[in-house]
């Protein structure tokens, strides 16, 4: 698993066997990635400068014609799914031994001297984030072109802050650095392509194994079978950064979800009927996560801007994207409130959206039986305004 500088030794037939048969399973991504996917833009950090590295990135991007708007971690579309679909391929080899000990060093501040290092298949990898599964000359082409440029380009990475899940604060890193590095690529030029080779060795980043174990999120392949497709609400960055921000949330509202619930005393409450409808409330306060629509806007290099057309096109980039997540199933739906610093989105995530992808779950993760849970009468799952209220971010 580590750089390979050699390719002789590689059955490629038989490697591409084994990601074959991964395509279409669940996976998972670390809190970090996402998190650092859905940053907001912090656009002094990139102005008037001396720091070797961020002259570096801003020579890159220049290069490159990236414009990041002042975001610290900057994917295009294209690259964003690609890294949702090499995290996914990463957690699928979580119990070999090799990955576990390179998670348990970051996690203790220590960067291993040998990077993990994957022969990731290009047209597997082109079939996973392809909404009809298929891999044409064409889309293999960008793939590839595309990892060059994460390969390439560099980003603004943090780990570490506040943790939700514990309740405190963490410590906090930042370093700049490519998401991965393509170490070597081996391309079939016999005839009729008879070794079946057509791999890429990827060395990932640290920030895909950070607390991987214990702070992750659940990636279903039905994300790939429905994200970018046209009109599905999914075609846009604003369901891009909303689908890695949420990711990054769900796990500590499930937790704080189970916690209200087994905390409630049933005898506190005289009959049946109101005590369901205390543990419906408080488990509905639980799973809700709310933000004001600017800060979402900071996430996104998209210009939504003060004009009544501009408003407009957010609200209904937002609306669309909101019902793609209530199919993906991550949430049950959302609504907006009206307050004195401006309109609230609430979001209300969807207790079982993990409870049929059991075998993925890692170690440390905490489990619920959820089926007997009912649906909370106040939601309905449409945006429509609220009473005013203070949200968590």
């Amino acid at each position: 698993m580590r750089k390979q500088t050699n390719t002789e030794n590689y059955d490629f037939s038989l490697l591409r066997s084994k990601q074959q048969a991964l395509t279409g399973e669940t996976g998972a991504i670390s809190v970090a990635l996402a998190q650092n996917i859905a940053s907001r833009k912090v656009p002094s950090l990139f102005l008037e400068t001396k720091d070797k590295k961020l002259l570096e990135l801003k020579a890159i991007d220049a290069q490159r014609l990236v414009n990041r708007e002042g975001k610290p971690t900057f994917l295009t579309r294209r690259q964003n799914k690609l890294i949702f679909a090499l995290a996914m391929c990463l957690s699928q080899r979580k119990d070999e031994p090799e990955i576990r000990e390179y998670v348990k060093k970051i996690n203790e501040g220590k960067q291993p001297n040998s990077r993990i290092t994957l022969p990731i298949s290009i047209t597997e990898l082109t079939k996973t984030i392809t909404t009809d599964g298929k891999a044409r000359a064409r889309q293999k082409e960008d793939v590839l072109e595309d990892l060059k440029a994460l390969s390439e380009i560099k980003q603004v990475q943090t780990f570490g802050g506040y943790s939700l899940e514990e309740d405190k604060e963490e410590g906090k890193l930042r370093f700049v650095a490519s998401l991965i590095n393509i170490t070597e690529q081996v391309e079939d030029v016999t005839d009729g392509r008879s070794l079946d080779a057509d791999f890429v060795f990827i060395q990932f980043g640290s920030i895909f194994f950070y607390q991987l174990y214990n702070r992750y999120a659940i990636v279903k392949p039905k994300l790939f079978q429905i994200w970018g497709k046209a009109g599905s609400g999914t075609d846009t960055e604003l369901f891009d950064i909303l689908l890695a921000d949420l990711l990054a949330k769900y796990s500590g509202h499930r937790i704080a979800g189970i916690q209200a619930v087994k905390e409630l005393k049933r005898s506190k409450y005289k009959t049946e009927e109101s005590f369901y409808k205390a543990r419906n409330k408080v488990r509905y306060n639980a799973l809700t996560y709310s933000e004001y629509a600017s800060t979402i806007q900071e996430r996104v290099t998209t210009g939504y801007g003060d004009s009544r057309e501009q408003k407009r096109r957010f609200y209904r980039d937002l609306e669309k994207a909101i019902e793609a997540l209530k199919e993906y199933g991550l949430i049950t739906g959302a609504k907006i409130v009206k307050t004195d610093k401006g309109d609230r989105v609430d979001f209300t995530f969807n207790m079982d959206y993990d409870k049929q992808d059991e075998s993925i779950l890692l170690p440390g993760s905490v489990e619920v039986n959820s089926s007997s849970f009912d649906k909370p009468e106040e939601q309905d799952g449409t945006l429509f305004p609220a009473e005013e209220g203070s949200p968590e971010a």
